[in-house]
C-alpha cells in the first residue's frame, strides 16, 4: 500500500503529536491480517514518559486505530514494532517496510 503525500503528511503530523510514539515504519507486504484497501503500520514506541510501551501499545491500539482510519480516509491496522516484545512483528516488517516517520527520542 502506498500513500499519497498528503496522507503520509497526515501521517507524520499525527506521530509528532502522539505521546510515546518514536518511529511509524508502512508495511509495504501483505500480512493477511487487514483489508486490503487498508494499511498496515508498525509503531516503535517509548520516551521517559510513556512506562511500558507494550501497555501504552494495548491500551492505545483502537482508538489510534479509529483515529488514523479518519485522518487517512482508509483502513489502519496498528503493529507494536520491538525485536524483543514482538519478534515475529518485527521480522515480518524488516525486510518489508520503510520509515515514514522518526522523531522522539
Amino acid at each position: 500500500m502506498r500513500l499519497s503525500p498528503d496522507q503520509t503528511d497526515d501521517l507524520v503530523e499525527w506521530a509528532r503529536q502522539t505521546p510515546g510514539v518514536q518511529e511509524v515504519r508502512l508495511f509495504t507486504g501483505s500480512s493477511g491480517e487487514h483489508d486490503p484497501a487498508g494499511v498496515d503500520l508498525a509503531l516503535t514506541l517509548g520516551g521517559f514518559d510513556v512506562g511500558d510501551p507494550l501497555t501504552l501499545y494495548w491500551f492505545e491500539r483502537e482508538r489510534w486505530e479509529a483515529s488514523l482510519a479518519m485522518t487517512l480516509g482508509l483502513p489502519v491496522t496498528l503493529h507494536w514494532y520491538d525485536a524483543q516484545g514482538a519478534p515475529k512483528v518485527y521480522a515480518t516488517y524488516q525486510g518489508h517496510s520503510f520509515v515514514v516517520y522518526s522523531g522522539k527520542p
